[in-house]
């Protein structure tokens, strides 16, 4: 019974925070008006060319997809940050190395074969296995303006993709930027959410 209780607990808290993780938290101002949203992208120092490349033509593809559908605005990239009202930083990003891949696989290995076969052999009455994934991460923050927000806040929108166990580089690291795009374009549609509660 208290199993159940416990099991019944942990999955509302993580209901509670699913939910709470999907809000709107851009704490907009009310009645604002807009007919084109502009985007400035700039990015950190870690970035060479060939990063910027790819990472803005994934960015500008989920604009244009925005713009091609019936939304309240569109959206345009700027070239300043001072022509922009919302301003992508494009701070950090690891990639998962081929130590990192094979060091979750074993672990995983362990975590869902070896353990749960030890627990069993044991005598063990509950049976649970663990795995890790080897992942790539961009580290992004949302700023818009201050004429657009009630009350000034940076909103952190990181994106993390699976790298495989197996994978190599040039391909874990290029499928992650093809998710840049699916992101961002969930970035601007909830932005419209809160915007069109807002008017």
């Amino acid at each position: 019974m208290t199993i159940n209780f416990k099991f019944i607990l942990v999955y509302f808290l993580c209901i509670v925070l699913l939910f709470s993780s999907c809000a709107s938290p851009y704490h907009l101002r009310k009645g604002l008006d807009i007919e084109t949203l502009k985007v400035y992208v700039h990015y950190s120092e870690r970035y060479n060319e060939n990063d910027i490349t790819k990472s803005y033509e994934q960015i500008n593809k989920s604009v244009e997809r925005f713009n091609q559908e019936d939304h309240s605005f569109d959206i345009k990239l700027a070239y300043t940050p001072g022509e922009s009202d919302f301003i992508v930083e494009m701070r950090s990003f690891n990639y998962a190395t081929r130590k990192n891949q094979t060091t979750c696989f074993i672990l995983s290995a362990v975590g869902l074969l070896a353990l749960p076969i030890t627990l069993y052999s044991v005598g063990s009455s509950f049976i649970f296995g663990f795995y890790i994934t080897p992942g790539d991460k961009t580290n992004i923050m949302l700023k818009p303006t201050p004429e657009l927000q009630e009350t000034p806040v940076f909103i952190p929108a990181p994106l993390r993709t699976f790298a495989g166990y197996f994978s190599s580089k040039e391909t874990h690291i290029q499928q992650h930027y093809n998710k840049l795009h699916e992101h961002f374009y969930r970035c601007w549609c909830n932005f419209e959410r809160e915007y069109n509660r807002k008017k």
